[in-house]
């Protein structure tokens, strides 16, 4: 929906998003594990995590692994 959503405002993503798949998205460490296997396919990447469309824990793991790999907010 958040891809449609930026579609519609004139910002097409197709092709140029990495969907990540979480099995335990109320676990701190599985969403930090699915988080970091996407790491090493796409390491020179810039990155924008929409954390407003998860729950709270993934909001908590992917700012935690920004903070390990000294990413810097916007």
């Amino acid at each position: 929906h958040f891809l449609a959503a930026l579609n519609l405002g004139g910002l097409d993503y197709a092709g140029t998003h990495q969907i990540v798949a979480v099995d335990q998205p109320d676990q701190l460490d599985a969403v930090h594990r699915a988080l970091s296997s996407a790491i090493p396919s796409a390491a020179d990447t810039h990155w924008h995590i929409n954390i407003t469309g998860g729950t709270k824990i993934m909001s908590l793991a992917a700012f935690n692994l920004s903070e390990v790999l000294g990413a810097q907010a916007c």
